[in-house]
């Protein structure tokens, strides 16, 4: 029997069990691809606000009023320089925990659903994993002490922690590094949905000395053992803003950019152009078993993973790197205008519609007085809270009517 958690995580990570290993770890008892995982917990929701209206939860200690954008030139006194709220993940067997990833500002961890937070982030490779931008963070199902994040445009690489995410540590291998540029410019850390330890991340550069013969390549890192040992494999695309892969399965996976999405069914090995008249690396699972991509062309559907027609009335997003703009309570998706909400209407906006008539869009909730829209949503299915990250305007909550 699927475990209670599972349609809640296919978009962040896995649906698998395993028994633990030494390091905190796990094993897979055949090959990761099981469905028991660890007991659901429901943790208490504190001071959550009227259903339909936004509140702001960006961490009180990071001082939100003083933020401004780097290389800005209109700053509040004493400005922090930052891009801010990035990536963001709901903890899929606790629910009421979530993560919040910035801009050098350290990573986040609250125990009610955004109310209350501490920097977790504070022993082992604490400067490193503060010195770049969170774009992706993945919580293992199946442990959810283990915890996966890159500090994109810092110290680089793909960082691991084993203990609820107080100690990092650089998990990629030498027999890789040589072929990625700046030790490993990582945009995209994606799970397979059906063994927790199979893992693959995508580059925010171009990849070096192909093993295979040649020069510059696409490339995509793989891991099968929960990252100690790396392999290298194609990527569909050379790295564009926003891009990004998508794991259906072992071997069939699905990438987007701003020019199309690709498909293969034999873990990179080749690609299949599935669409060309846009897209981006936000593929979203619905629970209907159907996949929806939110890209600066508007919104795709696709029933199969193959087959994509455009979706009206859903308006357009921005394109963020490691981007996650669609999310869903099981009846109904969301989705935001990304990274720019200044663009039509004047802020960021959100939209919605019922999983069983995709086209049927309408604005939902306030507006958030953002100039930014969302650029990570996450749902918690248990409290039906809705996150939204939204960079210089920090993060944000709604609980869903």
């Amino acid at each position: 029997m699927t475990a209670p958690w599972c349609f809640a995580f296919f978009v962040l990570g896995a649906c698998s069990s395993s028994t633990t290993g030494s390091d905190g770890g796990s094993l897979p008892d055949d090959g990761g691809a099981q469905t028991d995982g660890p007991p659901h917990v429901v943790g208490a929701c504190d001071q959550l606000g009227t259903p339909g209206k936004w509140e702001n939860i960006t961490p009180a200690a990071l001082h939100l009023e003083r933020w401004c954008s780097r290389g800005a030139m209109n700053c509040p006194p004493n400005p922090i320089s930052t891009y801010g709220a990035h990536a963001l993940a709901v903890d899929p067997v606790h629910a009421g925990t979530v993560y919040l990833g910035t801009d050098g500002l350290g990573f986040w961890k609250s125990l009610n659903c955004g109310k209350d937070w501490v920097k977790i982030n504070t022993g082992t490779g604490q400067q490193e994993l503060d010195s770049g931008r969170n774009w992706t963070i993945v919580v293992d199902p199946m442990n959810t002490e283990i915890l996966y994040t890159t500090p994109g445009y810092g110290m680089e690489g793909l960082w691991k922690s084993v203990n609820g995410g107080v100690d990092w540590k650089q998990k990629l291998t030498a027999n890789v590094l040589p072929h990625l540029q700046y030790g490993g410019f990582l945009e995209k850390i994606n799970m397979d949905p059906g063994n927790h330890l199979h893992l693959t991340a995508s580059m925010h550069s171009i990849c070096s000395d192909n093993p295979n013969g040649g020069g510059d390549w696409p490339c995509l890192v793989e891991t099968r053992d929960g990252g100690e040992t790396w392999t290298l494999t194609n990527s569909a695309q050379g790295w564009s803003e926003g891009d990004g892969q998508t794991m259906l399965s072992d071997k069939v996976w699905l990438f987007g950019n701003g020019g199309g999405i690709w498909r293969t069914t034999n873990g990179g090995g080749s690609w299949d152009p599935v669409y060309t008249k846009g897209g981006s690396g936000d593929v979203f699972p619905a629970s209907d078993g159907s996949f929806y991509v939110g890209s600066q062309s508007g919104m795709l559907h696709s029933p199969d993973g193959i087959t994509w027609t455009p979706v009206a009335g859903a308006g357009q997003g921005a394109t963020v790197n490691g981007q996650r703009i669609i999310a869903s309570d099981g009846v109904k998706l969301y989705t935001s205008s990304g990274q720019y909400g200044g663009q039509e209407p004047a802020e960021g906006w959100y939209t919605s519609t019922p999983v069983a008539s995709p086209n049927t869009w309408a604005a939902t909730f306030d507006a958030v007085k953002s100039e930014h829209g969302g650029s990570t949503l996450a749902v918690d299915l248990d409290h039906k809270i809705l996150y939204s990250t939204n960079l210089t305007d920090g993060m944000f909550r709604v609980v869903l009517p």
